[in-house]
């Protein structure tokens, strides 16, 4: 049987900040809730999410004879800047699922040393096939909030979460965590593009972060990224339970980032090389230069004076023929204005 208090100590060890433990069990509320979430397209074009339905709602057939869920968490800290372009702050260091998955190898590694090959231990960041929010809050890390963010009462959503599943019992199980978000409504009411449909339905098609990071190709024309390049961290921000706090230790990301200062000009005139140098280790590298340059042109028609329309125009000869289509586009949305 697994030492729930040793194998916390463990993880802590590691670095991490929350661990949680919970019986892999996905109750029915839960389940219908994401059924119907699917059922609504509110995944937009995340076709991996749909995949492994099975897997998510049914964890036994991700991992035969589970038995634990093991989650953890780790702070980053969050920076809130007047800069003319924004960037979610947890891509300010390098991409936490390479971090994640270094480290949970390693703790997984010294849990089979300790009960034995025989049981599995497994590793999951948030590409694995699990509902890793429903697990995070029945272990006590914290609840969804209205936002879909898990909240820990004392410090706040702006945190990682992993898991690690494994095959062998656990001598302590964590009650999950209350629901605290009351009647507020923050969240909800500051999305500028009205993407939550009710209090904890995001539906992602309108989500700036899904706009920014998840959708490929060209953007629809009416599309409003309000000055986001990566992400969007609004429904964190204004969340009350994200007050400022001092006391963690050993926080990610907690120093200056490039992205801190990086103006749109900047990205623009960014090449293949550049790109692949600058982003080499940041989770911004998933969407490539094509489609920072695509949401740096959105931001540029929302607001013209950021950088002078030369720039633009330097794209209609770019490599990169889709980059060349957004450049020409526009352009063609600023003379039609005028």
């Amino acid at each position: 049987m697994l030492n729930a208090k040793n194998c916390q100590e463990i993880i802590l060890s590691h670095g991490f900040h929350l661990v949680g433990f919970t019986r892999p069990e996905i109750s029915e509320e839960t389940s219908n809730h994401f059924l119907s979430w699917l059922e609504n397209g509110y995944d937009a074009d995340m076709a991996w999410i749909r995949k492994r339905t099975d897997e998510r709602i049914f964890p036994e057939k991700y991992l035969d004879g589970i038995q634990t869920v093991i989650v953890i968490a780790k702070y980053y800290k969050n920076i809130k800047l007047s800069n003319e372009i924004k960037f979610s702050s947890y891509i300010r260091g390098q991409d936490y699922h390479d971090l994640f998955k270094k480290e949970l190898k390693k703790i997984s590694l010294e849990l089979n040393k300790t009960y034995g090959e025989d049981y599995t231990f497994r590793g999951c960041v948030d590409t694995s096939p699990i509902l890793e929010r429903a697990f995070a809050q029945q272990a006590g890390v914290g609840w969804q909030g209205k936002n879909g963010m898990i909240i820990n009462e004392k410090h706040g959503s702006y945190f990682f979460i992993g898991e690690i599943v494994t095959d062998i019992a656990s001598d302590f199980y964590n009650t999950a965590s209350p629901d605290r978000c009351g009647t507020c409504t923050r969240c909800l009411d500051a999305c500028p593009t009205d993407a939550f449909v009710k209090p904890y339905v995001l539906d992602s098609n309108k989500c700036i972060s899904y706009q920014t990071i998840e959708a490929r190709g060209a953007l629809g024309d009416n599309v409003e990224l309000s000055d986001w390049a990566y992400g969007c961290d609004i429904c964190q921000e204004v969340c009350p339970w994200n007050n400022e706090n001092d006391l963690l230790q050993n926080m990610l990301y907690e120093g200056e980032h490039f992205t801190d200062n990086l103006s749109l000009a900047e990205i623009l005139q960014l090449d293949e090389e550049g790109f692949r140098t600058k982003f080499k280790k940041s989770a911004i590298k998933r969407i490539k230069r094509e489609g920072l340059i695509r949401n740096a042109l959105i931001i540029w028609q929302e607001n013209r004076s950021l950088v002078d329309a030369n720039y633009v125009k330097r794209l209609f000869n770019d490599e990169n023929k889709n980059i060349q289509f957004y450049a020409r586009k526009a352009l063609e949305l600023d003379v039609g204005d005028n």
